[in-house]
């Protein structure tokens, strides 16, 4: 769970500085912005708590996620 953590950490704070610096189409920013913003909030979940399965968790809503904003920004 720990290595999951640090990977979500690690991309959020990718996609959040490559939503200002990379130039991408349209709306593509913000739901760059918002994808590392969320896998920063789920990086911390993933560390703050690692009882109950929380980890799984963090990672079946990060999986659900990251295929929402894929499907929607393949269809902008």
């Amino acid at each position: 769970a720990a290595l999951f953590g640090v990977y979500l950490l690690a991309s959020g704070i990718a996609q959040a500085i490559a939503a200002f610096t990379v130039k991408v189409p349209g709306t593509s920013h913000v739901l760059l912005f918002i994808s590392g913003v969320l896998s920063v909030a789920l990086g911390v979940y993933a560390f703050h708590d690692f009882n109950d399965g929380a980890a799984v968790w963090v990672l079946a809503t990060w999986i659900g996620v990251g295929f929402l904003f894929q499907g929607v920004a393949q269809t902008v």
